[in-house]
Formats: C-alpha cells, structure tokens, sequence
C-alpha cells in the first residue's frame, strides 16, 4: 500500500473512532445535563485539585508499563509515552471493545519505537497484571478492614480472587516463562490449524531474556499502585466537594467495585455500570442517595468526560495510528 493512501486510511481510521465516541457521548446527555447542576454547587477549588491527582493517576498509569520497556531505546521517553498512554486510555472509554483497540495501538506504537514483539508485549502484559495485584491489594485491604464488604463475598469468591493475585504475582516474575508457553502453544495451534508460520527457536532465546528486573518490578507496582490510589483521591474529594459524607473504608470498597466494573466488557470504560455500582455501593455504607450520585458523576466528570477529548487529541498529536 501507498504511503499517501495508508496515511488516508489512517486518518479515516481515527475520524471513526472519534464520531464513535462522540455518539456514545450524545447518548448521555442527559446524565452530563445532570453532572452540570452538581457542578453549579460544587466547591471549584476541590474540582480542580481532582483534576490534578487524575493528571498523577493517568502519569502513574503510563509508568506502570513504561518501567517495563527496554531501557537501551532512547526514543522511548516518558513525555511520549505518557501522550500515547493518553490515546489508549480515550480508546479504551469511547469505543466499543476499546480495550483491544487501545492495547493494540500501544503495541503498534511502541514497535514504530524500536521495541520487538516480545518487549512490547511483556511490558503491556506485565503493566496490566500489575494493575489487576494493586486492585486486588485493595480488595484485600478492604475485606480485612470492615466486616460488611467481606460479606458480600462467599468463602468461594474470596478464593478466587485470592487464586487470580497468585497466578498474576507469578506471571510478573517468571515472564520469561510465561512467553515461551506462550509460543510453544501458538506453533501448535499453527500447526493444527495448518496456518503458515514456523517455529522460532529464536523466539524461544529472545523470550528467556525476558525477566524484569527487581528494579523495574518495584517502580511499575509504584505506578500501579498510584494509577488506583490517585483515581480513588479523586472520588473521596469529590465527596467533600459536594458536602457528602462517607466513611473512607466505604468509599474504598465502592471504588473497588467500579473498578472491577469498569473492567468488564459491557460498555466503553464501563459508562454507567461504573456510575451505577459506585452509586449505589456508597448508599449501602451510609450516603444520602441524591449526594452520592451528585458526588459520583462529578467524579466521573474529572476522571472520565474530560480525558476523551484530552486523549484522542494526543491520538493526533502522535499521528494516530502512523508507526513513528
């Protein structure tokens, strides 16, 4: 293909994407319309400190997975890939199943930067396990500190959730590992399916040399760790702004809960399952129902609306899908 016309496909490719997310904003319009009178009362100063610590919590999140990146590129600095973390992340919250799309720009994106295959995809990888552990720490940290969240779940649930944090853990520190069942088991669904492609043994040597370093390990679970705690800032000052009053165990546990829900693959971001399960999560530890939607879709605002405008302008920025 023509450099002109893959660089018009291109373009035609983000333009979708971007009358896309618009229509799911129009959609909720009515939810923005009521978001707008909870701000006419909202303490503004608070507003705007929100918006900073969602500035730390995004900053944290690109970190989380740039400590993982090869350290020999210099064409990977943190300005930029913070930009492309931004893209991701307006990807991931507008779009239908925008969490493949955004996972497959930043893999596009960094391969244009010199990564190879494998070190783009142990870096995304190992950021989203580390992800998964942060909230599954606080999963954790919440069960044990009030007794009302641990019975929402059973023995059962518990276990699993305790079985997911194990197997992540292990993921991050045997990646070598991970990857080399991971090609082993790729050449023998090529093989069954008869699709062409052979074996690398290379593949399998570069793999090995794949282990992050204890270093980079404890720097992007730093980053995972601040991505959740920065974003969960933002909810409880929220709170405050609109002068709604819940304990911080409970708020903790009901962000927890949207998180877990934004996560699923219902709606772009989780738009209104998150707002729905945060909601009513905080009325079950004690919120007036009409304080707590009010502080919640203001939360939303600083943490959510605002960033896909931000983002899909850095998607441009970067020149969208173009590898650099």
């Amino acid at each position: 293909m023509k450099t002109s016309t893959r660089r018009g496909v291109q373009i035609v490719i983000g333009l979708i994407a971007l009358v896309v997310a618009a229509l799911v904003i129009y959609s909720e319009r009515g939810q923005l319309s009521g978001t707008a009178a909870a701000l006419s009362n909202a303490d503004f100063g608070l507003i705007v400190i929100g918006f900073v610590l969602e500035v730390l919590s995004d900053l944290s999140y690109s970190l989380m997975t740039y400590y993982l990146l090869p350290t020999r590129l210099g064409r990977l600095t943190r300005r930029w890939f913070f930009g492309a973390s931004l893209a991701a992340i307006a990807m991931n919250d507008s779009i239908p199943l925008g969490a493949g799309f955004s996972v497959a720009y930043l893999y596009r994106k960094l391969r244009g930067r010199g990564c190879s295959p494998l070190e783009a995809t142990a870096a995304l990888l190992g950021g989203n396990l580390l992800a998964i552990v942060a909230l599954l720490v606080l999963l954790g940290l919440v069960l044990v500190a009030h007794t009302q969240a641990t019975a929402v779940l059973s023995n059962v649930d518990i276990a699993i959730l305790f079985g997911l944090l194990l197997l992540a853990v292990a993921a991050i520190i045997r990646m070598d590992r991970v990857l080399v069942v991971a090609i082993q088991v790729g050449a023998r669904l090529r093989r069954i399916v008869h699709v062409k492609g052979q074996f690398s043994q290379s593949s399998i040597l570069t793999a090995q040399q794949l282990r992050y370093r204890p270093r980079a390990i404890v720097q992007s679970s730093l980053g995972a760790l601040g991505n959740w705690l920065f974003d969960l800032a933002t909810l409880v000052l929220s709170l405050v702004a609109v002068h709604a009053h819940v304990g911080l165990v409970g708020v903790t546990a009901a962000y927890v809960l949207g998180a877990l829900a934004a996560n699923l693959p219902i709606t772009p971001g989780g738009l209104g399952v998150v707002e729905g399960s945060i909601t009513v999560a905080l009325v079950a530890f004690g919120g007036a129902p009409s304080s707590m939607l009010a502080a919640v879709l203001l939360y939303r605002v600083v943490s959510y609306w605002l960033w896909i405008p931000i983002g899909w302008s850095s998607y441009f920025l970067l020149g969208g899908l173009r590898e650099d």
